[in-house]
């Protein structure tokens, strides 16, 4: 590993280096958690079956009339 070799630079490598390591924000967990805000989903949330979810609805849509279709809130993805 380069370590800095300015003292500036070494400062922020170890306040980087201690707040990682008290945060652990690598730690293995079996929740869904944003990387942006850290917010963490609750067991209603299932957002990873997202892309699964709108190939069924795309696949319910194929040969109806634009202008009859419906969403339905049951179809849509718990993010929340």
């Amino acid at each position: 590993m380069l370590f800095p070799k300015t003292r500036a630079r070494l400062q922020r490598f170890e306040y980087s280096h201690g707040f990682l390591g008290r945060k652990k924000p690598f730690a293995p967990t079996i929740s869904l958690r944003n990387i942006e805000t850290g917010v963490t989903s609750t067991g209603t949330v299932y957002a990873h079956h997202a892309n699964e979810i709108g190939s069924e609805i795309v696949d319910n849509l194929k040969g109806q009339d634009v202008m009859e279709v419906s969403f339905k809130k049951r179809n849509q993805v718990v993010t929340r």
